[in-house]
């Protein structure tokens, strides 16, 4: 790309997710990091607010939203409509709910190879550098963790950085495969939420004290709503989607798991 202009965009850069991969992808020290002679040539640049996303960089480099779920339309259509295609969201959100709007426009064909990520991964806290000028975001993450699904034209770019950070990673290649990801992450978190917080007047269970305490209301919970998830798990949610003419083997091919698998 032309080293005049940043090599890629980032939208809520004062996030915890924003704020991680801005200092990682703009660090000296990053193996991501490109010197040029031009001062304004970052890896990626945070995109101001009242700036059209896709104005501060070439085609084809990515635009990363860490956002809200309830932010996405706002972004989508306040972008570039060329640079679509380069946007990369990284946020909590069920692909056929909050994007299902690209499938009703016209150039849909054109616009539907953005990127969609379901992060397994959180950023707790922000500490001071060693130099006490700047803060470096600290990523709270573990090899036992489900791995962070990618979808999308920057799906291999993303996966390189977080994985330069211990960070498990899936990079899966059809809209389905990312749909079943969110709506699983969305079951774990909604319900492990719900289970944490029924302790009394107690503090909060952690995760590892839910499962030895309460292992069978979890259980019951997940039993409960999975005929409701599996339906939102095929949900469609662009034009490209690949259709299966056979309902069990596609079924196989989507499944969002069983209650043993979930739990």
């Amino acid at each position: 790309f032309d080293e005049r202009y940043p090599g890629g965009e980032l939208v809520g850069s004062t996030g915890k997710i924003g704020s991680f991969l801005l200092h990682r992808l703009n660090r000296q020290s990053s193996r991501f990091f490109y010197a040029s002679k031009y001062p304004q040539s970052l890896n990626v640049a945070a995109t101001p607010r009242g700036v059209a996303p896709g104005c501060l960089s070439p085609p084809n480099t990515p635009i990363y939203a860490c956002i809200p779920s309830s932010s996405i339309q706002d972004v989508w259509e306040s972008t570039v409509p060329h640079r679509r295609d380069d946007l990369v969201f990284i946020c909590n959100c069920v692909p056929s709910r909050h994007l299902s709007f690209v499938c009703s426009e016209e150039n849909d064909e054109e616009n539907s190879d953005f990127s969609v990520v379901v992060p397994h991964f959180g950023v707790p806290h922000i500490r001071p550098s060693s130099e006490r000028i700047s803060l470096t975001p600290v990523v709270h993450t573990s090899a036992k963790s489900p791995p962070t699904v990618i979808y999308g034209k920057h799906a291999n770019t993303l996966a390189e950085l977080f994985r330069n950070d211990d960070i498990p990673v899936q990079i899966v290649r059809s809209p389905q495969d990312i749909q079943v990801a969110a709506v699983r992450k969305l079951l774990w978190a909604s319900l492990m939420w719900l289970i944490c917080h029924d302790n009394g007047d107690s503090s909060p269970l952690t995760v590892r004290e839910a499962h030895e305490k309460k292992a069978s209301d979890l259980e019951r919970l997940v039993e409960e709503i999975l005929p409701y998830l599996k339906m939102l798990s095929v949900e469609p949610w662009t034009n490209r989607e690949e259709l299966v003419k056979d309902e069990e083997s596609h079924w196989e091919y989507t499944s969002i798991g069983t209650v043993e698998t979930i739990v």
